[in-house]
This record gives C-alpha cells, sequence and structure tokens, in this order.
C-alpha cells in the first residue's frame, strides 16, 4: 500500500468518487480527502442537454434514463449545477463531509488547481 490513493474521474466529482473512497476508507482507514478541480476542466465545456442529446441518439430505447442522468456539470450560468470551479470543490467537499458512510471527523480539504501557473488555491467552505 502507498502513503496514499489517489481517485480520478472526469470532473473530479465526489459523487462518483465516494465509492471508491469509502472502500479504501474501510480497508486502510483514510487520514484525509483532498478534492482538486482544475481550470480548463473538461466538464466546464460539455454540459448536461448536450450529453443527454448526444446519448439519447445513440440509445433511444434508453431515453427516459439518459434524461435521469447527471454528468456533474461546471459553468458558470444560472441553470448550472456548479456556478464555478470552486463552487464544484464546495459542493464536492460537502457530499463527502455528509456522506453517513464516512467518519464525521474525517478531514476534508479542496483546491483548484491553475494548470497555466501549476499553483493550488485552497478553497474553503
Amino acid at each position: 500500500f502507498t502513503e496514499f490513493s489517489e481517485v480520478r474521474n472526469a470532473g473530479g466529482r465526489a459523487s462518483e468518487a465516494l465509492r471508491s473512497i469509502i472502500c479504501v476508507d474501510q480497508m486502510l482507514g483514510v487520514g484525509a480527502v483532498i478534492v482538486i478541480h482544475h481550470t480548463d476542466c473538461g466538464l466546464t465545456h460539455l454540459r448536461n442537454d448536450y450529453l443527454h442529446k448526444s446519448l439519447t441518439e445513440k440509445a433511444p430505447k434508453n431515453a427516459e434514463e439518459i434524461a435521469e442522468m447527471e454528468f456533474g456539470e461546471i459553468f458558470e450560468a444560472e441553470n448550472a449545477v456548479c456556478y464555478s470551479l470552486k463552487a464544484s470543490v464546495v459542493e464536492d467537499m460537502k457530499i463527502l463531509k455528509d456522506s453517513p458512510y464516512l467518519r464525521k471527523n474525517l478531514k476534508v480539504y479542496g483546491y483548484v488547481y491553475d494548470i497555466k501557473t501549476g499553483k493550488l488555491q485552497e478553497v474553503k467552505e
């Protein structure tokens, strides 16, 4: 085992990573979780409506299931799931802290990684 485990997924969203974090915590006892989202993330360019349309064209028989899918989009608009990278980090930190499957004393930290400067900016709840 290593000193840390890395869980990656599209958008770095906690909802998708939760299962893996729970498993690692049960096996090793996680000391802390660090949520990092980066600038120019692919999910700042993809929209749920576009993905719903595209997937429905590929699998029209699954249209009802596809309509319920959430892809964790991140963009600055009124109807966005998250209004900014910082907001998405805060939302993901909350998902982890509120999970009934993780310890209440689990430390959760959040950062935005700027891919141009290489710097991490801490995000507080």
